[in-house]
């Protein structure tokens, strides 16, 4: 069966005046995925984001939400999708339940769904207290549920975790979660913490100075980049010389032992009796597992 993409573009390009800032991107978001965008500070997350909500004008029909060309559908396409892309944009002097009021004088969604959105971000039992009061956690939450009274099929997030503490980390990706799990939302979010994204998504694109250098499932990433050996050598000087010359990827850590990027299991086994023929007496000391800013940064740094 073709999988469905809620979120779809086609060599997405865009230009600042003569200065081209998104190239030829291929976006593919899985319906009722956590999709993370991942990118460097100027490397177009916020761009791109602005783009797909109609912000910018990338001047050609090339961005489909909902298998709906946006420009033809634009008012039907963004009455499914709820949107939390700046700094919070609540009022403080009001309480949260009468933030939501407000709104609601717009959407008319009843008190009920008020309910539900105020329960799902976790800020029911501080529905009377002012804003004002609030930690920053607490008011990106709150904000988040401004952009999901609309009963969204996609909501889309701009470095929604971006300056909390760890408690307000947390409660942003548990209430992510609950929203995902129970409503069956598909989620798109750019950020920069990697560590965060990794427990939360299910799918990742990775942009780097405006293209897209990879993309799919986070468990595809995970398994499909290299490894990191970590090896104490009896001559370090002479080994790191011999891996350099036989094109392996090592270093000295600060520990003392030499780091080495492996491929798989025959390139460790050839690693080892390169090692062992020239008498350095490996000793390993640990196999790295890969993780997600292991994957950031060696992808990126292939296009640097």
């Amino acid at each position: 069966m073709m999988e469905k993409y809620i979120i779809r573009t086609e060599q997405l390009s865009y230009s600042y005046g003569k200065a081209p800032i998104i190239h030829d991107l291929n976006l593919a978001v899985p319906d009722h995925s956590i999709y993370g965008f991942l990118g460097s500070n100027g490397a177009g997350k916020s761009t791109t984001i602005k783009l797909l909500l109609g912000l910018l004008q990338a001047g050609e029909q090339t961005t489909f939400l909902f298998d709906k060309e946006f420009s033809q559908h634009k008012y039907e396409i963004l009455s499914q999708v709820g949107n939390a892309i700046e700094a919070p944009s609540l009022y403080g002097h009001l309480t949260a339940w009468e933030n939501l009021k407000y709104l609601d004088i717009l959407l008319k969604v009843g008190k009920s769904r008020m309910e539900w959105v105020l329960k799902t971000v976790g800020l029911w039992n501080e529905r009377n207290k002012k804003v004002r009061n609030f930690s920053m956690g607490m008011k990106q939450r709150l904000y988040i549920g401004t952009a999901l009274l609309n009963h969204p099929s996609l909501l889309i997030l701009d470095e929604p975790i971006n300056g909390l503490d760890p408690n307000g980390i947390y409660e942003i990706r548990e209430s992510l979660k609950t929203l995902h799990d129970q409503e069956g939302v598909t989620i798109f979010l750019s950020s920069h913490i990697l560590d965060e994204v990794e427990k939360l998504c299910s799918h990742i694109g990775i942009i780097e100075k405006g293209r897209l250098v990879s993309q799919g499932p986070i468990t595809d990433l995970l398994g499909s980049t290299t490894k990191k050996v970590s090896i104490y050598l009896n001559d370090m000087e002479r080994g790191l010389n011999l891996l350099s010359d036989n094109k392996y990827d090592a270093q000295r850590s600060r520990d003392g032992v030499a780091e080495i990027r492996i491929d798989d299991t025959l390139h460790f086994i050839r690693l080892l009796n390169l090692l062992l023929e020239n008498k350095l007496d490996p000793n390993v000391i640990d196999i790295g597992t890969t993780s997600l800013e292991d994957i950031f940064f060696q992808l990126t740094q292939k296009k640097n």
